[in-house]
């Protein structure tokens, strides 16, 4: 995790195939918009693994466990899946697991016109969700 001396560090995670592309292509666009909006500086980092899920269609906790041991020194992880996510019938586009520092987002729920924009809109929002307030955005947009 970052101290006042070092930089916010930020996994991004995602699924092997169309969310790792999309992951990909707003990498550098995601980054930047990352550094305009925080006081201490933004470390962005690219990570394309599997994110497992029960039988009945829900996180499977150990694995975040796990996802949580192996990224203890990032300040926020922000995970794009494939997999399709609902909640009492209706569609989940992002999770906030705060304990763990992480955001799961259900690329298919998102919509089949679902934009690098969009995605990056999504990712900022969940991102200012996780980090502390110390961390403190600098354009009134975003507070």
């Amino acid at each position: 995790m970052s101290s006042s001396d070092t930089p916010i560090r930020v996994m991004l995670l995602a699924d092997p195939g169309v969310a790792a592309r999309r992951i990909k292509k707003i990498e550098e666009s995601f980054a930047a918009e990352a550094r305009e909006v925080f006081i201490d500086e933004v470390t962005v980092e690219i990570e394309i693994r599997s994110l497992r899920i029960t039988p009945a269609g829900s996180l499977d906790i150990e694995a975040l466990r796990q996802l949580d041991e192996e990224h203890l020194d990032a300040d926020a992880v922000l995970m794009l899946t494939e997999v399709p996510r609902h909640i009492e019938g209706r569609p989940l586009v992002a999770e906030i697991l705060a304990k763990s520092r992480t955001a799961v987002i259900s690329y298919p729920t998102l919509g089949v016109l679902s934009t690098k924009r969009r995605i990056r809109e999504i990712f900022m929002d969940c991102l200012l969700r996780l980090l502390p307030d110390s961390h403190g955005p600098l354009q009134k947009e975003y507070r």
